[in-house]
């Protein structure tokens, strides 16, 4: 018998037509999903970089606390050739706890003090080691000076006054490390080291001992009471005991680096409610004259000179064996010839870091607050927004009393009745774009604070 057997045609794909109207519609919808995703990756981006930089603080505080204390966290500027490499940081290192430093040979230093603001010092140099460091004196209540002078043996002390003159820094002691003097261990922190060479005129009464004529390898130290009240003049012209604390070093583990393509501005950085400690501008006092440092290094700068000019150095954070935030090393300004300084900000509050994207941070005089910009806000100029005004920033703050660390996002307080930043004056100075600067912050800085801890 014969068996007929139909085949029916089954198509295994699309054809020309099809594809095309499937690829057009699937172009339609990525058109509409991808800058959702886009700007949704965006502000991950720097949620990322603000967890990224919490966790690197709470390790570095929970280090700090499993070894007793004096450990920290150590954010690097990008670099030194330009404002812009001084004013974001992307690079965290852990610090360690530096031992103390109780002299190679014994710890024993002769202290003087000249009293009441006298102009003649203990050495034909009157001025001692001001005169290298540039560093403004408080001679508090008492309007004393106070020197330590240590013997050639003490070998860390002569190699750190090479150094510093040298411009090594940092070195084994530094400017703002804190010094006890006495069996009391009264505190004052280091102002300036000098290494002496040659002969010196003083009498053996100025010292409380005799020396020798030729004070070559002796180290003079300029220091200052940590408390502005503390009498020291009846330890004058006595050889006491000493123990210098020092500030933390780099820890032996590798650098933290933030997400790509994100920063913390420290333009906008620092402590309390409106500080900006870490800026830049506020070191130099300068916010106006782009001719100046930080901007520029001045023409007249000596060529040996022009690598330690730019050299805004890195912020040390440290905490306490309870996780408080104990010491805080930054540079705090410049000297006559625009070298910046190093030393101790007082711990006046609790610290404030601005994370957002990098390089959009600006730093010319009229886009530190958009002034061009008719709405800055909503970036109407169309050139970038920087962080201090853009509404994707993040605070991340560490509690200067408990060392706890949390973020907070940035929020604009004020409505169609108030302004968020301050009109500007009709001569600018640069204590006025100062305080312009510091007000936006204060407003953004303290509200998102605030409404994080409400919402808790």
């Amino acid at each position: 018998m014969l068996t007929l057997t139909h085949r029916i045609a089954v198509r295994t794909a699309l054809t020309l037509v099809e594809l095309l109207v499937a690829l057009a519609v699937i172009s339609v919808l990525a058109g509409i999903a991808l800058p959702t995703v886009k700007n949704t990756l965006k502000d991950q981006k720097v949620s990322r970089a603000a967890t990224t930089f919490q966790a690197v603080i709470e390790e570095a505080r929970a280090r700090s606390i499993e070894g007793g204390g004096g450990g920290g966290v150590i954010i690097d500027r990008i670099g030194t050739d330009n404002v812009a490499e001084r004013s974001e940081a992307i690079r965290f290192r852990f610090a360690a706890a530096t031992p103390d430093y109780r002299g190679d040979y014994s710890n024993e230093v002769r202290y003087r003090n000249l009293v009441d603001g006298a102009t003649a010092g203990p050495l034909t140099n009157p001025d001692g080691p001001r005169g290298t460091t540039g560093q403004p004196n408080d001679l508090g209540v008492y309007n004393d000076y106070h020197y330590l002078l240590f013997d050639p043996f003490q070998g860390q002390m002569q190699r750190s006054a090479i150094d510093i003159a040298g411009g090594s820094e940092p070195t084994l002691v530094n400017i703002g490390d804190i010094i006890h003097i006495g069996d009391a261990g009264f505190p004052m922190r280091i102002r300036g080291i000098i290494g002496l060479s040659g002969t010196h005129t003083y009498t053996n009464q100025d010292w409380g001992t005799v020396l020798p004529a030729d004070l070559t390898g002796y180290t003079l130290v300029e220091v200052e009471p940590m408390e502005a009240n503390t009498n020291l003049r009846r330890l004058s012209r006595n050889v006491l005991t000493f123990s210098i604390e020092r500030a933390p070093r780099p820890a032996i583990a590798m650098p933290i680096e933030m997400p790509k393509g994100t920063s913390v501005d420290l333009t906008s950085s620092g402590l309390g409610r409106y500080g900006n400690e870490f800026s830049p501008m506020f070191i130099a006092g300068n916010y106006l004259d782009t001719t100046l440092t930080p901007f520029q290094i001045p023409a007249a700068t000596p060529p040996n000179l022009v690598d330690r000019v730019g050299n805004y150095r890195s912020i040390v954070i440290t905490f306490g064996a309870r996780g408080e935030v104990s010491r805080v090393f930054a540079t705090t300004g410049i000297d006559g010839t625009s070298l910046p300084l190093v030393g101790e900000i007082a711990v006046t509050g609790d610290i404030h870091f601005l994370v957002s994207e990098s390089g959009e941070v600006k730093t010319d005089p009229e886009d530190q607050l958009e002034d061009n910009d008719p709405d800055p806000l909503a970036d109407q100029e169309k050139d970038g927004k920087t962080p201090l005004l853009n509404t994707e920033s993040i605070w991340v703050t560490i509690k200067a009393r408990t060392g706890e660390v949390y973020s907070s996002s940035w929020i604009d307080p004020t409505d169609s009745n108030t302004r968020l930043i301050p009109p500007q004056v009709t001569t600018p100075t640069d204590a006025t774009q100062q305080d312009r600067i510091r007000s936006v912050i204060g407003l953004t800085r303290s509200n998102a604070t605030e409404t994080r801890r409400l919402q808790q």
